[in-house]
């Protein structure tokens, strides 16, 4: 329940960001609150780096707040099948992130909350079997991260990226 409670309280934050003219970039979709998945697993250690270079990086930030830092996202915007590794760079003095990855529609689709820097798709923290249940990325879906201090202040936030198989 804490992690669905997170989940409300960052679209919470990016629907209050728009309505106060706040920029919030990517594809232009707002995320809207409503019945979205997620997952309380955390991912303490990594296991594999990607080694793709994204080739795409969109510049708009996911949340532009003043006084904020930069997530730089490492998965690959393609490739990386439907239950990719969704990978970022840490930032000093996080103490936890949120990744939220959205569907064609911009809807908010499955998230994540942990102290890690990478998860699969779904939440594990190893590859899982191609055959297994869960969410699965679709071609026009997109993701971002936020990370936060001990405080629970937002301290960083990555753009708002596509992510295919």
């Amino acid at each position: 329940m804490k992690h669905r409670r997170s989940l409300i309280t960052l679209v919470v934050m990016v629907l209050v960001a728009v309505a106060c003219g706040l920029p919030f970039g990517g594809n232009g979709a707002e995320p809207q609150a409503g019945t979205t998945p997620a997952s309380s697993e955390q991912v303490e250690s990594p296991t594999e780096a990607p080694t793709n270079v994204p080739t795409e990086v969109p510049s708009e930030p996911f949340l532009s707040v003043p006084g904020i830092g930069r997530v730089n996202l490492l998965t690959d915007v393609q490739g990386g099948g439907e239950k990719p590794l969704l990978a970022w760079e840490s930032i000093p003095g996080a103490d936890r992130y949120q990744l939220v990855v959205f569907d064609e529609t911009g809807e908010p689709y499955w998230a994540w909350e942990g102290v890690g820097t990478q998860v699969y798709m779904g939440g594990s923290e190893s590859q899982p079997p191609t055959d297994s249940s869960g969410p699965v990325v679709g071609a026009g879906y997109s993701w971002a991260v936020v990370a936060y201090d001990a405080n629970g202040q937002i301290t960083a936030s990555s753009e708002l990226r596509p992510v295919s198989p």
